[in-house]
């Protein structure tokens, strides 16, 4: 009956790999291959679990059953107190039930391992290092960028001084202001078909977003001065307030406003056009 040497050479020769080749794929020393094949165990330096390890190790790579391969292992020479000894290096998990092997004891990191606990902190801390430096490089590339570009931000801040609507400087300038306060009737007329938007100056809010068919009017309740616009061309807009017909001079302009004198002339004389 062959022997578990005979078997692990056997299968090794049989898929053409040369022992060093074994070694490097399984991580394990080539001597204590070796030493497996000439079933000389005892010639591996460690303990019991470390030989039975490794012999299911070749025998998994070797695509033997490793199970079977054991029930032959029947080593003449123990050292039952070393069971004591704990390497945490390299865990096999299932293979071995938990069983370490140690670096120094033949086996390095590789394929058919899991990292053990020492192994997995020493990982994490490595990770945490390269996330610490990375996290730290990108902090000075944005303050740096902070730095760069701050006085560009500061001279955008400091706005010139805004330029004042005509109609708010007309009103400053010497209008009455207490016609911000007047509420009134007006009639929009439209001579095109169109949206018309009108907006109270005061306060911003919109008395008239409609659409209007050619030649129609429509009544609409505001308070103080007014901007007119309209998407069918401003010239067809007319409003009218009390007596007074409102309207675009130039055909070219978007708007047209009535400012705080003109509402209170239209409020208070007879019917005219603008003046």
């Amino acid at each position: 009956m062959p022997t578990i040497g005979e078997k692990l050479t056997e299968a090794r020769q049989r898929q053409g790999l040369r022992v060093e080749e074994a070694a490097e794929f399984t991580h394990v020393r080539a001597e204590y291959l070796r030493a497996l094949e000439n079933d000389q165990f005892e010639a591996i330096p460690l303990t019991d679990v470390y030989r039975r390890g490794f012999i299911k190790i070749y025998a998994r790579f070797l695509k033997l059953d490793p199970d079977r391969i054991l029930a032959d292992y029947t080593p003449a020479h123990r050292d039952e107190g070393d069971r004591h000894l704990q390497p945490s290096v390299i865990t096999l998990g299932d293979d071995l039930g938990g069983e370490s092997l140690g670096a120094e004891n033949g086996v390095t990191p590789g394929r058919g391992y899991t990292p053990s606990r020492s192994d997995k902190f020493d990982g994490h801390r490595k990770k945490l290092t390269t996330y610490a430096i990375i996290g730290a490089a990108s902090f000075v590339v944005l303050v740096l960028a902070v730095v760069v570009a701050f006085p560009s931000l500061l001279k955008r801040g400091q706005h010139p001084a805004e330029t004042q609507d005509p109609s708010d400087a007309a009103l400053n300038a010497g209008e009455d202001t207490t016609a911000n306060e007047l509420s009134f009737q007006l009639v929009v007329h439209s001579f095109a078909y169109g949206r018309i938007t009108i907006t109270q100056k005061s306060d911003g809010k919109v008395v008239c977003d409609e659409r209007f068919a050619d030649n129609t009017r429509k009544s609409f309740s505001a308070k103080g001065p007014l901007k007119v616009e309209s998407d069918a061309g401003i010239e067809k807009v007319r409003v009218q307030i009390g007596q007074h017909l409102f309207y675009a001079k130039d055909k070219n302009a978007k708007e047209f406003f009535v400012d705080a004198n003109q509402l209170k002339g239209a409020l208070a004389t007879p019917r005219s056009r603008n003046p």
